[in-house]
């Protein structure tokens, strides 16, 4: 670590930290995957040995580079190659919306690394669109191969089933498959293709059953005339469907050209056999008809400053903020109302707002401040902001009446609140704040 200095931070994913790093000696800018060894007894994670091994042996121009791997404190350290961003980025960039030829670029690209992969029979079994990097000049390059494998088409090696992001999972492994091959790759293309067509994912499921229903509702219920093998799938007599038709993938993805069309169909079929290589997708004839691929040059670069997160308890408003004050308000004085007077701080018929203070005994629990409607002119709505503020204890008024000692666990000290009536009041309020969330 000490031939880098870390410059910035890139993101955290599921298996560390990512920083941009410069090399002290060479000046080059690289980034930095710091991977911690949770389980120091069971040694380095595979899915990090697969990336490693297979990285070392590739070397494609559409697969990210692996520069150096060193030892760090409890754990250790991958140096890649520096990219701009990835391909999930540009596709949610409303400012600048992918066009047609940027599209088949990109498609190419990706099939251009996909295809170098599975000539020498690794299967990525995680493409998505957060995984294929962009570099500063335009370049699509595949990364993130902790879950790759070696496959064999003749062998009936087992693997697991369980991977690939669902919204891109094969629909062999969501019925449970333990055998299969690149066509699980082939599959995850077509699914990128067509997002990078409608801006939007083309199977978006919210759990694997909700998945593999949002496929079967979009391409039709498969057989066995169409799914050669699809009875003998581990889990396919566990879950059933209703019989549906399927619905024209021109009506899915409306501004597809016929050509990619045609492609997309070869990708997203049922039989994984009969989907189109990556090598044979590269010669179909959405390559070469109008409009041409962009050229590299011109191709869209990632912006170098990205948003940061907004703070975790702060909320953009879709109304003016006195809305929310007010009903609060409105609540607060209905409970002020219910509840007896010696509860409060000051009696209500002193004419003075108070605060709502709720004693336990002689400590002040809570203190919720009465809000107005402000007189000055209200601001846009658009530019008003909620923030939520976690209520701190307070020290008592110097105002507020004396309270009896309690002499016994039995007795109730006047205007103190029981844990039931606190209980009560958080219900109140919670029904109270309910509609404005």
């Amino acid at each position: 670590m000490d031939a880098y200095t870390v410059v910035g931070r890139i993101g955290e994913g599921a298996h560390g930290v990512v920083v941009r790093a410069v090399h002290n000696n060479t000046g080059e800018l690289v980034a930095l995957k710091k991977v911690p060894l949770r389980r120091l007894h069971q040694g380095m994670p595979t899915t990090a040995l697969r990336e490693i091994k297979a990285l070392q042996q590739i070397n494609s121009q559409h697969v990210v580079r692996l520069l150096d791997v060193f030892a760090e404190g409890a754990g250790f350290v991958l140096a890649f190659e520096l990219m701009q961003g990835d391909l999930g980025e540009m596709i949610r960039d409303a400012t600048r919306p992918l066009t047609p030829p940027q599209v088949k670029a990109y498609l190419h690209m990706l099939l251009s690394g996909v295809a170098f992969l599975h000539q020498r029979n690794i299967m990525h079994r995680d493409l998505k669109p957060a995984n294929l990097l962009i570099s500063e000049k335009g370049q699509l390059k595949i990364a993130d191969l902790g879950l790759c494998r070696v496959f064999s088409r003749k062998g009936r090696r087992l693997y697991s089933h369980q991977v690939a992001t669902r919204w891109y999972r094969a629909p062999e492994l969501l019925y449970g498959a333990r055998q299969y091959d690149e066509g699980v790759d082939l599959w995850a293309v077509g699914c990128i293709f067509g997002e990078m067509i409608n801006c939007s994912p083309v199977f978006p499921g919210e759990s694997d059953i909700d998945q593999l229903c949002v496929v079967l509702r979009i391409l039709g219920t498969p057989s066995e005339v169409s799914w050669p093998g699809l009875s003998q799938l581990p889990d396919y007599k566990k879950i059933t469907f209703p019989e549906s038709k399927a619905i024209p993938l021109e009506q899915v993805l409306p501004d597809a050209s016929p050509d990619a069309l045609d492609l997309i169909k070869k990708f997203l079929v049922y039989f994984s056999e009969k989907r189109i290589s990556a090598s044979n997708a590269l010669m179909h004839d959405y390559f070469f008809s109008p409009p041409l691929p962009t050229p590299p040059t011109e191709m869209p670069i990632p912006p170098t400053t990205k948003p940061s997160p907004p703070a975790t308890q702060e909320y953009i408003t879709d109304f003016p903020i006195t809305d929310i004050t007010d009903s609060i308000a409105a609540r607060l004085d209905a409970l002020y109302m219910n509840l007896s007077s010696a509860a409060f701080s000051r009696p209500r018929e002193l004419g003075h707002v108070p605060s709502l203070s709720l004693y336990s005994r002689n400590t002040p629990l809570l203190q919720v401040p009465k809000i107005r409607r402000p007189q000055s002119h209200l601001q846009p709505a658009h530019s008003l902001r909620a923030t939520v503020h976690q209520a701190k204890p307070v020290e008592p008024r110097h105002s507020a009446p004396a309270l009896a000692p309690q002499t016994s666990t039995s007795v109730n000290t006047p205007g103190a609140l029981t844990v039931d009536e606190l209980r009560e009041l958080g219900k109140e309020l919670a029904l109270g704040l309910a509609p404005l969330l």
